[in-house]
């Protein structure tokens, strides 16, 4: 279902505070720092996070709601992104609505994937603050793919379903 070799090598100049948090479909979250993941790679339908301790961490994909990289600004204290993305409905058909909400103004960018991790579709580039929708017509096959919404200071990936 997930292509090999879809690969992302995360690069921190990290404070503590980082952390890569995976909220999973049994309401349970687990949280790494940033500073200890050394990639994340998918394989078929799991996500494996190689951790620089050597011990990687797998998780089947259906087993996540979302994952998403908090990045906290040392100075101020608090995360940019705030209960960051929601997408519905989920399972989709025809439209999605993506719900990003963002403390700071910044300049951020949806883009849709397929399971492969290729951007079939962005839906938004440009300027963004508080919480806005963003609607986006879907002329796609029916399976798994993914909503990622970049920023200064965050990457978050949620994944959704078209049915």
């Amino acid at each position: 279902m997930i292509a090999a070799g879809l690969f992302l090598a995360l690069y921190s100049n990290a404070y503590a505070q980082n952390q890569m948090l995976v909220e999973l479909t049994d309401g349970s979250t687990e949280v790494y720092p940033v500073s200890d993941i050394r990639s994340i790679k998918f394989v078929d339908a799991t996500m494996v996070i190689n951790l620089w301790s050597g011990n990687p961490v797998a998780f089947d994909i259906v087993e996540i709601d979302k994952y998403y990289f908090n990045f906290l600004n040392s100075t101020e204290g608090h995360s940019s992104v705030s209960n960051p993305l929601n997408i519905y409905p989920n399972p989709a058909t025809d439209q999605i609505a993506i719900v990003y909400n963002s403390l700071n103004y910044e300049h951020i960018s949806i883009d849709l994937m397929d399971a492969t991790g290729r951007c079939i579709a962005r839906p938004f580039c440009g300027e963004h603050t508080g919480k806005v929708v963003y609607k986006h017509p879907l002329c796609i096959a029916a399976g798994l793919y993914f909503c990622r919404v970049t920023s200064e200071h965050a990457t978050i990936t949620h994944p959704f379903a078209v049915h």
